[in-house]
């Protein structure tokens, strides 16, 4: 493996830096999979090597490597294509001696480039499955996306998925627990008008402000689990001189357990109505994404164990065990053992001074590659 890792090496950041310049904002990673497909049918035609790889409706870059063996179980690899950032234009991209920087290049950049490589150094070698496994480069992982590949992945290969992995975030962190949340566009209307002239009408933003004081003498820490909430944004009104007829706020509330999700949905949603009485209120659901479900306890920390162990012979230290909403959402509120980590170090994700750790990219690939190569001899 040493020496494909030395041989690689360069294609490997320069694959990361064009990557990173492909805009793919959730909904729009159409450039990106069309990338990503023509780099994997290459590499077929040149090694032979049997998978057959699609985009299907919802811009997923499915790549199949079945063994007929076991033709009712399936493993799946997964890295998003989408970025939180809306640019529709080539992304920048700086680099120095020590770091790979631009916005997207960690999350999740890096690892959609260390699969890919992964996959170049099993078709290089030869090396065929001993399950059926499907990589995929998913999109609509990010925000408002709503995990919406991961779902269409989730239904096409519905009863049959085994095991999941998701390649996201870095190696120092393994999330095994499913954080739920729900998120909400929250729009109050009043009669507004002049400042002056209808003073004492009822103010859009004043109601909207009372109700955030409300939300927040919610106490979180009632439910079960981990469980908060947040308003995000506030929007509304028309100039200073004027009594503002329309607020809007996002807000979402998010937990790791199923019965915190359900028992803070419901007062939240009672709130919600009772100022309903009092105000035009309406409620725009923009994402839902699902808790833990029942996961075979035994399954769940085998997955854990061996990825740990791949972690601990490759850096000499144990990653931590998280909670977080990542596309293992999906399959862990089926009951089907899912964990996600990365093949980078870095800092500043979701932020356009992302940058990652040239140095950490060769440990992370090795790990990434031992972690497929449990599935292929």
């Amino acid at each position: 493996m040493e020496s494909y890792l030395d041989r690689i090496f360069p294609a490997y950041t320069e694959l990361i830096k064009t990557l990173t310049k492909i805009p793919a904002p959730s909904h729009k990673e159409q450039k990106k999979a069309a990338y990503i497909k023509d780099w994997l049918d290459a590499l077929q035609a040149r090694t032979g090597f049997p998978m057959c790889t699609r985009i299907d409706e919802a811009t997923n870059v499915i790549c199949e490597c079945f063994c007929e063996a076991e033709p009712h179980q399936i493993n799946l690899f997964l890295a998003h294509t989408d970025t939180v950032f809306p640019d529709e234009q080539p992304l920048p991209v700086q680099e120095t001696d020590e770091i790979l920087a631009g916005p997207g290049i960690g999350d999740d950049t890096a690892n959609v480039a260390a699969l890919m490589m992964g996959i170049q150094y099993l078709a290089e070698q030869q090396l065929r499955p001993q399950t059926n496994v499907v990589f995929v480069f998913n999109s609509c992982e990010e925000g408002l996306g709503n995990l919406k590949g991961c779902r269409a992945i989730m239904e096409q290969y519905q009863g049959k998925v085994h095991e999941f992995i998701s390649f996201d975030g870095s190696y120092t962190s393994l999330t095994t627990v499913a954080v739920g949340s729900e998120r909400y566009d929250v729009c109050i209307k009043t009669e507004g008008g002049h400042s002056y002239g209808n003073f004492g009408n009822s103010n859009a933003i004043a109601a909207m402000a009372e109700l955030i004081c409300r939300l927040y003498t919610i106490d979180a820490k009632k439910y079960p689990g981990q469980t908060t909430y947040n308003v995000g944004t506030i929007t509304g009104g028309t100039s200073v001189n004027t009594i503002a007829q329309e607020a809007h706020m996002l807000f979402e509330f998010r937990s790791d357990r199923i019965e915190g999700l359900s028992g803070i949905k419901q007062d939240v949603l009672k709130l919600f109505s009772d100022f309903g009485r009092r105000f035009d209120l309406s409620l725009q659901l923009l994402g839902s994404r699902p808790s833990m479900g029942a996961v075979d306890p035994a399954h769940m920390n085998r997955l854990i164990g061996e990825i740990s162990s791949i972690i601990v012979r490759e850096t000499g230290k144990a990653p931590t065990l998280s909670s977080g909403s990542t596309d293992c959402n999906i399959p862990l509120s089926l009951g089907i053992p899912a964990v996600c980590f990365g093949a980078y170090l870095g800092k500043g994700a979701h932020t356009r001074q992302e940058f990652l750790y040239k140095q950490s990219l060769r440990p992370g690939l090795r790990i990434l590659i031992h972690t497929l190569l449990r599935k292929f001899r």
